[in-house]
Parts: C-alpha cells; sequence; structure tokens
C-alpha cells in the first residue's frame, strides 16, 4: 500500500472542514427561516399588527361607475344595468313550395339536391309510416307544381317559445320558376346560417309551415319582367314558430351579489305573476341577471323591457309621488326627454296618478299630453276627458295619438265615442288607427267572423263596423292575423253588370231579384238584391276533389261544371262566400279559397268599380328588416345568383296532402273567441261582449 503524503492530509483536513462549515451555516440559515415563518405567523395571527391586502388596479385604469344614463334615472335598474342579448335572429332555409298551377320549376341547383332528398325525407316523403310512401322526393320535386326556394325569417328580440312570425320566401336564381302565387310552404325547420350552410349540423330555432300570401299589389304592376320578379319572392303569414325561448341578460355596471338579487326580485315584485312558469328576471350571477319574457307579454317584449329599465328600486313610502314630481320638473326643462320621462311614470305605477292627474291641466302642451300618455296607460278615467277633447283638434297627429292611447281604456264611456267618431275621421292614418285599438279591446261597433280552414284553424277574420259613412277596405295580416276589414258593415257590391278576373274563372253578376230567404245570407246581411257568383276549378282543384271522391268517374264529370251561387250583395257575404270550407252538405258553401286569393278578389273588384270603396293593403317590412340585418352583419343574402344548376326532370306529377299548422300567434286579446263553431253555421267571436284591457296584469 503506497503511503499517503502530508500534503494530501492536509488538503483533505481542509476540505472537510469547509464542508462542515458550509453545512452548518444551511442548518442556521434553516433555523433563522424557519424562526422567521413562525413569527410571521404569530403577528398575522394578531389583530390590529398588520395592514388588509388590498388590490391593485392597472396604470390608469378607471372605476366602473355604479349609475349610468340621465341623472334623474339614477336608482332605476336601467341604471344600473346594461342589457345584453336584445337583437333579433335571422334564421333561414331551403324547402319546397307545393300546390302551385304549373308555374315551379323542375330545376334544382346540384349542391342543394341530395340535401333537398334528405329534408324531405325527414319530413316523412317516401315513408309508408308517415303516409307519403307512394310519393319520392325526386318525383315531388320534379313536378312543375312545387318549387325550392330559400326562407327567410326574423325571430324578434326576446321571443318565447311559439311565437309566431312572418316568413320570406324567394324562388332560386337560376331556376325557371314563374310564380309562388297559389302555393304553400311545405314544412321545414329553420336555424341561423341555413341557407349559407345547408347540411351542416345547427340548432334549429324554429319551425315553418303555411300557405303563401302575394300581395295583390302584382296588379297594378304592367311590365312583364317586374311582374314575373315580384311574383317569385313572396309572405308565409305567421309562418315561422319560435322553438325555444330567447332569454336576455342584464349585465351589473359594477358586480355585486347582493345588488343582483336585489334588482331581481324588484322585477319579479314588479311586473311577475303567480301562473308564470318561471320568474321573469333570475340573479345568476353577481354579474348578470337572466331575462324571461313570459307568454303574456309575447309580442311586446320591448315595451316590457323599457319598463323593467325604468323600474326605480327604492320602495319607500311616498317615494312614487316624490319622483312622479322631479320628474315633471326635468320634463318641462327639456322637453326632448319625453319618451323616457313617460315610460318612467309608467313604471312608477298608479301611485304616480296624483301628480299626473294635475299635470292634464299644464300650460305646456308637451308635458299635458306626456302625463295623458302616461296616465292612459295606467287606466286613469280622468284622461279620457281630456283625450276625448283632443280628438277633435285639427291636427290629424294628435288625433292619431288619441286613437293609439284608447286602446289603454276600454271600458271608458268618453273613449267609446271619441273612437266611434274617429273610425270615419277624414284621416285614412287617424281611421286606421282606431280601428287597432277597437280590434284589441273590443268595441260595441265591431263585429267578427272566423272563417276556418280545412284543419279547423284559422283562416282569417272578417271584421265588419257599424256606422261609417265613409266606405274603406283594410287589408292587413299585423300581429300573424290576416284579417279583411270592412269599415261599413253594409257595403254593397254593384247594383248592375258583372266583374270577371282569373281568365273567368270567377264571374259576379248583379240581379234585379230580391234577397230570396234560403239565399246565402249567414252574416245577416240588410241587402235588397242578389249577386250570382259563378266559380270554375282549376286543375289542381279538380285533381283532389276526383282524389278525395269514392265515385271518381262521377266527381271527374261535376269537377268540370262550373259553381254557382246567388248571394245578397254585399261584400261581407261575397268574402265568407269565398273563404268558407264547407264541411258537409248541411253547412253553408263556401269556395274554401285561401287568404291571398280572397283579398286578390277584393283588390280587384275595388279596382273595376264593382266595389265602391278603397282597399289599403298592409306593407310588411320584413324585406327591408332582412336587408338591413345581412347588411350590418355582413351576412350573405341569399337571393343572389346561382352557378350550378342541375335540371332534374320525372313525368309523375307531384301531390301533398301535408296538414298545416296551428297558424294563428298574437296578443291575447286579439284571440279570445276563436274556439271552434258548432258545425253547420258561421260564427262570431263575440267581439262586442269581450273586452279586456291591453295593459300588462
Amino acid at each position: 500500500m503506497r503511503p499517503v503524503s502530508r500534503k494530501y492530509k492536509y488538503w483533505m483536513n481542509n476540505s472537510m472542514k469547509k464542508r462542515q462549515v458550509r453545512k452548518t451555516e444551511v442548518v442556521r440559515i434553516a433555523a433563522a427561516s424557519m424562526l422567521a415563518c413562525a413569527a410571521m405567523v404569530v403577528v398575522v395571527g394578531m389583530p390590529g399588527c398588520s395592514k388588509p391586502e388590498q388590490r391593485t388596479t392597472a396604470p390608469g385604469a378607471k372605476p366602473m361607475p355604479m349609475f349610468r344614463g340621465p341623472s334623474y334615472l339614477h336608482g332605476s335598474v336601467g341604471s344600473l344595468t346594461s342589457l345584453d342579448g336584445f337583437a333579433p335572429m335571422l334564421v333561414s332555409n331551403y324547402s319546397l313550395v307545393v300546390d302551385l298551377e304549373g308555374t315551379g320549376s323542375r330545376q334544382i341547383p346540384q349542391h342543394l339536391k341530395q340535401y333537398m332528398v334528405s329534408e324531405l325525407r325527414k319530413q316523412g316523403v317516401g315513408t309508408p309510416s308517415k303516409g307519403y310512401g307512394w310519393l319520392s322526393p325526386e318525383r315531388m320535386m320534379a313536378d312543375k307544381g312545387s318549387a325550392i326556394v330559400a326562407i327567410e325569417g326574423m325571430i324578434p328580440a326576446g321571443a318565447v317559445k311559439g311565437q309566431r312570425f312572418d316568413l320570406l320566401v324567394s324562388a332560386l336564381p337560376g331556376t325557371d320558376t314563374e310564380s309562388l302565387d297559389g302555393g304553400r310552404l311545405w314544412r321545414t325547420e329553420l336555424s341561423p346560417g341555413g341557407v349559407q350552410f345547408p347540411g351542416r349540423f345547427i340548432k334549429k330555432e324554429a319551425g315553418a309551415i303555411g300557405p303563401i300570401y302575394m300581395s295583390p299589389m302584382k296588379r297594378d304592376i304592367s311590365d312583364r319582367k317586374e311582374l314575373q320578379k315580384f311574383s317569385r319572392q313572396a309572405v308565409v303569414i305567421a309562418g315561422g314558430e319560435v322553438k325555444n325561448n330567447r332569454d336576455m341578460r342584464l349585465v351589473l355596471n359594477v358586480p355585486s351579489y347582493t345588488r343582483s338579487r336585489m334588482i331581481a326580485d324588484r322585477i319579479n315584485e314588479k311586473y311577475g305573476y303567480h301562473e308564470d312558469s318561471q320568474p321573469i328576471a333570475e340573479a345568476k350571477t353577481d354579474t348578470f341577471i337572466r331575462i324571461t319574457v313570459p307568454q303574456r307579454w309575447a309580442y311586446r317584449t320591448e315595451e316590457l323591457l323599457g319598463l323593467i329599465k325604468s323600474t326605480y328600486l327604492e320602495v319607500s313610502p311616498g317615494f312614487e309621488a316624490r319622483q312622479a314630481a322631479k320628474l315633471a320638473k326635468v320634463l318641462e326643462k327639456f322637453p326632448e326627454q319625453e319618451d323616457e320621462i313617460v315610460q318612467a311614470w309608467r313604471a312608477l305605477g298608479k301611485m304616480s296618478l296624483d301628480v299626473l292627474r294635475v299635470l292634464y291641466d299644464h300650460d305646456l302642451q308637451h308635458v299635458k299630453r306626456s302625463a295623458l300618455k302616461a296616465g292612459a296607460w295606467l287606466g286613469d278615467e280622468r284622461a279620457s276627458r281630456y283625450l276625448q277633447e283632443m280628438s277633435k283638434d285639427p291636427d290629424w297627429a294628435t288625433r292619431k295619438m288619441v286613437a293609439e292611447l284608447l286602446v289603454y281604456l276600454p271600458d271608458s264611456a268618453n273613449g267609446r265615442e271619441a273612437l266611434s267618431a274617429l273610425l270615419d275621421d277624414a284621416k285614412q292614418e287617424v281611421r286606421l288607427a282606431a280601428y287597432n285599438s277597437i280590434a284589441i279591446t273590443g268595441h260595441e261597433l265591431l263585429n267578427r267572423y272566423v272563417v276556418r280552414d280545412g284543419n279547423d284553424e284559422v283562416k282569417f277574420l272578417i271584421d265588419r263596423i257599424r256606422g261609417i259613412e265613409k266606405p274603406l277596405i283594410y287589408v292587413t295580416h299585423e300581429y300573424g292575423i290576416p284579417r279583411i276589414v270592412l269599415f261599413n258593415d253594409q257595403m254593397k257590391l254593384a247594383d248592375e253588370g258583372y266583374a270577371s278576373m282569373w281568365s273567368d274563372r270567377l264571374m259576379l253578376r248583379s240581379n234585379d231579384r230580391v234577397v230570396d230567404p234560403t239565399a246565402v245570407n249567414v252574416l245577416d246581411s240588410a241587402a235588397s238584391r242578389t249577386t250570382t257568383v259563378f266559380y270554375r276549378l282549376n286543375a289542381r282543384e279538380k285533381a283532389d276533389v276526383v282524389a278525395n271522391a269514392k265515385d271518381k268517374r262521377k266527381a271527374a264529370v261535376e269537377a268540370r261544371k262550373p259553381k254557382q251561387y246567388e248571394i245578397p250583395s254585399t261584400v261581407a257575404t261575397l268574402v265568407y262566400l269565398l273563404g268558407h270550407r264547407q264541411v258537409d252538405f248541411e253547412d253553408q258553401p263556401g269556395l274554401d279559397l285561401t287568404y291571398s286569393q280572397v283579398a286578390d278578389v277584393v283588390y280587384q273588384l275595388s279596382k273595376q268599380g264593382y266595389v265602391k270603396a278603397e282597399v289599403v293593403l298592409h306593407q310588411s317590412p320584413l324585406q327591408k328588416q332582412i336587408d338591413d340585418y345581412q347588411k350590418a352583419n355582413q351576412i350573405d343574402g341569399v337571393r343572389r345568383d346561382s352557378d350550378a344548376i342541375d335540371p332534374m326532370v320525372e313525368d309523375s306529377p307531384a301531390v301533398s296532402g301535408e296538414k298545416a299548422g296551428r297558424r294563428i300567434g298574437a296578443p291575447m286579446t286579439l284571440q279570445r273567441g276563436f274556439d271552434k263553431p258548432q258545425q253547420g253555421r258561421a260564427e262570431s267571436d263575440g267581439s262586442n261582449d269581450a273586452k279586456q284591457q291591453a295593459r300588462p296584469e
């Protein structure tokens, strides 16, 4: 063994000493750290010996303000929150329009062919168990009685499940579809981006089905190309049905769960109802409150949200009266705040009426007008006397405002008297506003009859207004309910001559004969003369008659004969005959025409002078709304040219027998009396007896 040198021993001893020193130092540091930690724990545990931890904000960041908006609304829900999710939703898809009179198209864009086959199979076409086993999708699309169309609709902001909305139906560019008139939209489902991404899985937001409505204005178009363009686009009235509630959120300016609960409780206390399936407001977090619109507020969502935003949280005794007086002082100085202050007065409720009644006599007209707007909405009978005086104002805009406000005072004698005069006003806009009020609340001058389709659902209403000197016909489908309104319940047809339309398929001839007691007179007409109505079935109607008959040969012979009816010479009786569907031999006769066809007849009779009354047509803003939405959101429209067209032809015609779903959706006050009628007689909804205020419960 080799001996260890002194030098090596010295180095080893020195190294060991250094390691020992380092180890001792580490232990000392660790011990000191542990003592320091223990001391910190003791200090932190002692009260008053430490400062609470404070959050640091980013340099330059400002805290969120507690209130927003004008100072007179501070303390209201709208000043403490902002609304999120209140926007309409554009939904769309492709489908077929069927039951056309040879004006459809066999052309299907190649990229849509397989998609349409799949969609039709989902709807039961080609499936024996669903009643369409004899009809294949290919055969259905290859018939000139059908046409592929793009469907678009705007689901309203805050819509509730089951709410109805109108649909815009357009023939695809590049196809040779001539007209959609007289057709019916086949059932389909709509989703956001449905026409941009056909076949992709996107949540279905609405269903779609219903008869086509084409405005009678097409009769005023003389240019052939413009007429064809007009005829390739139409509306399905109330054809869309919302599948899910479109909830919204109130987002708090400053997060606070206590304040979130307080706001939700105040909203439910003010506007909730014990029959609601769920609360209107639900505090989900310290940041937002979910808002669910109840069914009774459908079609009035914007009104409800305006009230919610203007609702103050304070509930101390006398607060409503004090705040109403403060709002009046603000309005005196700032007339431009009229709409906001009227809404705030309404949200304060009837406790503010003492202040409003004083303002009815205010010297400033804008203050007086605003107080009457709020007072009438709150159901104050005293406001009716002032409104009756204003109904004689030389300014027609003031008279129109009065007609609109009286909808909130249906039981007022002064209001009924004022509306009776406004229904015969010299200005057309005033007359229509007065009708819209009595259509919702009912009036002794209004007689309403319901015309139904083959499913016993409402096809359209005949509203007749008594005691009118200046006759007028109003064709409207506002609120999704088709109506033909006759200003003068005994409006006559011409005493002499005849009228013809639809290539002589429908003709009217005046007679010298007096009314036969056995003639069609279901509307209690007071006419002294009669009119003979001749009608020839078109090819589709003949095919339907033969298909539904047991003796098809006899039915084919009968279908070729023109139908002939003698009726009292009134417009109301004619409209009923055209739209009514005869159930059996004991029932009143009827031609079962669509609302679109009946409206077209009335319009043509007015143009030909066979009816001495102007026809006013309700103009739907749907297409403009869709175009504006697409432009604002940079969405490609569906009515652009298509590059790939693949014509596909089969010899076998398509036959459809699908039943339409329920088509009515509107304020409940406008739907009263729509129960199914007794068989064999005409029906009235009793609108003279049923009156319900348009204010919320």
